[in-house]
């Protein structure tokens, strides 16, 4: 059951026991404590995991120094669309997490037709 949504900032402090990526998006524990990392797809918006640079070893048993999420400006890229002409919005997100060990940037891309969300959500599930 999803808690609620935290700030990528929030993370910094913490010690994870386990970091990987699943179905479920890219997932964090600490002891009984678990976040995911994802994006909320529906049937007007698309949202993934499209590259890992670094060691998601590095994330784990020493704290996280680093949290940022650094995007594009959600520009309206237009396209032409084969179907009905609109136009198509995308937005590259790279999460960056440091710890003394190294760093992690997870790079996220969503598109829509601009009026739905691309955004990376952090979210922390109970237990």
């Amino acid at each position: 059951m999803i808690r609620g949504e935290v700030k990528i900032e929030s993370l910094i402090g913490k010690t994870f026991d386990v970091a990987e990526v699943t179905g479920e998006g890219l997932v964090l524990k600490s002891g009984r404590k678990k976040y995911v990392m994802t994006t909320l797809a529906d049937c007007c918006n698309y949202g993934d995991l499209t590259d890992i640079a670094g060691d998601l070893a590095d994330l784990i048993g020493t704290p996280i120094v680093r949290a940022e999420e650094p995007s594009n400006d959600d520009e309206i890229m237009p396209m032409q669309d084969e179907i009905d002409n609109a136009q198509e919005s995308e937005t590259w997100t790279f999460v960056i997490l440091g710890t003394k060990r190294g760093t992690v940037t997870f790079r996220w891309y969503g598109t829509s037709k601009g009026c739905y969300s691309e955004d990376v959500y952090l979210y922390e599930v109970k237990p």
